[in-house]
C-alpha cells in the first residue's frame, strides 16, 4: 500500500576461547647475583581466566582471576636476586573455554662469581690443611691438592705446581661446585713451594681472575758431605780443616766427637738448612791422629750418612835406636864402643818410629844386610838379629838405617 517499514532483532555472540599466554624473558634468564628480575606472564583468554604461578623454591606463588577485557598482565618480581633464588617457574592457564596450550615452564639461573676458591692439602694421615699458612709435610708423605670453586657460570680453573707448571687434575662437577684434584706420591724436598689454584670466572662479556695458594715445606732429613772424604794426612806442623756440609729441612742438630776428647762439636743448624761446620786442628803433632764421629738429625730423622773420619798424621822417624842386649840381660845403646866377650850370645834391636812406616836395614860390620826378625805397633817398628857365640870376627860397626818415604 505505498508504505515500507523496518523491523529488526538481533543477536550477539560472545566467542569463548581459551587463553594464549606470552612471557618475557622467553625461556630463562641468567641475572647477576644483586639484580632485580621481573618475569611478565600476558594473558589473553574468553571468559575470565585463572593462572597459577609456581617455582622449585616457594611451590605456588601466584593465583589470581583475570577480568579486564579478558587481557592481563601479570608482573613477578624477585629484588636483588641472590645464588638461592635459581628457580623454575611453571604457570597454567584456564578459563570455561578450556586451559591454555601455553602450559610451560620460566627459569632464573642466577650468575654469581667465585664465592670461594679453596685449595686445600690432604696427608696421608687424612689432615687436611688450607692455604692460610706455610704447611710442614714430611718426605715420602703421599699429598692430595684439592681445589674447590663454586661459581655460574662454571669458570676455567687450573692448577700450578711449585714451578708454575700446570697439573693434570682429575676433575668433578656438581650444583656449579667444581672440584680439582691432585696426587703427589712420596713429595720429597723438590716438591716444596707454592701451588696455585686460578679460576678464571667469564660471564655477561666480563672476565675475572681468583686465585688461591697453598705453601708445602718438605721436611727431610740431613744429608752429609765431609771434606776431605774419608781419610787426611797431614804432616807434622800442618793446619788441618775438617768440613761438614748439612743440608736438611727443618733445622738439624749434628754432634762430632774424636777418639781423642770425645765430643767437640754440637750444635743446630738454622741457616737456608744448609750450614758448612768447621773444624780446625792448628800445627797437628803425632798425638793428633784421631778418628772423628758424627751423627746428624732432624725432627724428619736421622742422616743416613752417619760415618766417619780420619786424620793420620804423618811424622818423620822421631827415633831410630839399635841397641845391643848381652847374655846377662844388659842393654846397650850405639852411643860408644861395647866391649862383649866372645862366645857371649848377643841380641842386635833396632827400633824406628815414622808414619808412614820406614824401609828398615840392618847391616853387619861387612855391610851385608842381615835378615831380622820384625814385629810392627802404633807405627813402631822393630828389627831383631841374634850373634850366637860372638868372636872375634864379628868385631866391627852395625848399622840400622831407615828410609823414609
Amino acid at each position: 500500500n505505498d508504505d515500507s517499514e523496518t523491523y529488526t532483532d538481533t543477536v550477539e555472540i560472545n566467542v569463548l576461547f581459551k587463553p594464549t599466554v606470552t612471557q618475557s624473558p622467553d625461556t630463562t634468564y641468567t641475572p647477576t647475583v644483586g639484580d632485580d628480575v621481573i618475569l611478565i606472564w600476558v594473558v589473553t583468554g574468553n571468559p575470565e581466566s585463572t593462572i597459577t604461578i609456581s617455582d622449585s623454591l616457594t611451590t605456588t606463588i601466584h593465583t589470581t582471576t583475570l577480568t579486564a577485557d579478558y587481557v592481563q598482565t601479570i608482573t613477578h618480581t624477585v629484588s636483588s636476586v641472590s645464588t638461592t633464588d635459581t628457580a623454575t617457574y611453571t604457570w597454567s592457564v584456564s578459563n570455561d573455554a578450556g586451559t591454555s596450550d601455553d602450559i610451560g615452564t620460566f627459569t632464573i639461573d642466577v650468575y654469581y662469581t667465585p664465592t670461594d676458591v679453596t685449595l686445600t692439602l690432604t696427608t696421608t694421615d687424612g689432615s687436611i690443611e688450607d692455604g692460610d699458612s706455610v704447611i710442614d709435610v714430611v718426605e715420602t708423605t703421599d699429598v692430595i691438592l684439592e681445589c674447590v670453586v663454586d661459581s655460574n657460570p662454571s669458570s676455567t680453573v687450573t692448577l700450578t705446581d711449585n714451578t708454575s707448571t700446570q697439573l693434570s687434575t682429575t676433575t668433578s662437577t656438581s650444583d656449579n661446585i667444581q672440584t680439582y684434584t691432585y696426587n703427589i706420591d712420596d713429595i720429597d724436598s723438590a716438591d716444596s713451594g707454592v701451588y696455585t689454584c686460578t679460576a678464571v670466572y667469564t660471564a655477561n662479556d666480563d672476565s675475572e681472575t681468583y686465585t688461591d695458594t697453598v705453601e708445602i715445606n718438605v721436611l727431610f732429613k740431613p744429608t752429609v758431605t765431609q771434606s776431605p772424604d774419608t781419610t787426611y794426612t797431614p804432616t807434622v806442623g800442618d793446619d788441618v780443616i775438617l768440613i761438614w756440609v748439612v743440608t736438611g729441612n727443618p733445622e738439624s742438630t749434628i754432634t762430632i766427637s774424636d777418639s781423642l776428647t770425645t765430643t767437640i762439636h754440637t750444635t743446630t743448624l738454622t741457616a737456608d738448612y744448609v750450614q758448612t761446620i768447621t773444624h780446625t786442628v792448628s800445627s797437628v803433632s803425632t798425638t793428633d791422629t784421631a778418628t772423628y764421629t758424627w751423627s746428624v738429625s732432624n725432627d724428619a730423622g736421622t742422616s743416613d750418612d752417619i760415618g766417619t773420619f780420619t786424620i793420620d798424621v804423618y811424622y818423620t822417624p822421631t827415633d831410630v835406636t839399635l841397641t845391643l842386649t848381652t847374655t846377662d840381660g844388659s842393654i846397650e845403646d850405639g852411643d860408644s864402643v861395647i866391649d862383649v866377650v866372645e862366645t857371649t850370645d848377643v841380641i842386635l834391636e833396632c827400633v824406628v818410629d815414622s808414619n808412614p812406616s820406614s824401609t828398615v836395614t840392618l847391616t853387619d860390620n861387612t855391610s851385608t844386610q842381615l835378615s831380622t826378625t820384625t814385629s810392627t805397633s802404633d807405627n813402631i817398628q822393630t828389627y831383631t838379629y841374634n850373634i850366637d857365640d860372638i868372636d872375634s870376627a864379628d868385631s866391627g860397626v852395625y848399622t840400622c838405617t831407615a828410609v823414609y818415604t
